[in-house]
């Protein structure tokens, strides 16, 4: 099993879209926990300005794929 790219609490970029989801891509989300699966998985969330959560759930389990460091290329 490789070992995750992000740990929790880090920040990362959203890389694609989340199926019908109006979360645009390039926003900024936070790891809540990290799933020790192979691939791994992650609870994440999306926040607006005033601290609401972006989207139609609270939180969103994603794969590595929906997921761009923070300092990677745009």
């Amino acid at each position: 099993m490789r070992p995750a790219k992000f740990k929790e609490y880090d920040c990362f970029r959203l890389s694609m879209e989340i199926g019908a989801e109006a979360i645009p891509i390039d926003t900024i989300g936070v790891v809540l926990m990290v799933f020790e699966k192979d691939p791994p998985q992650y609870e994440v969330e999306f926040v607006d300005d005033n601290g609401g959560n972006l989207g139609s759930s609270a939180t969103y389990t994603l794969d590595e794929g929906f997921m761009a460091p923070l300092d990677s290329p745009k």
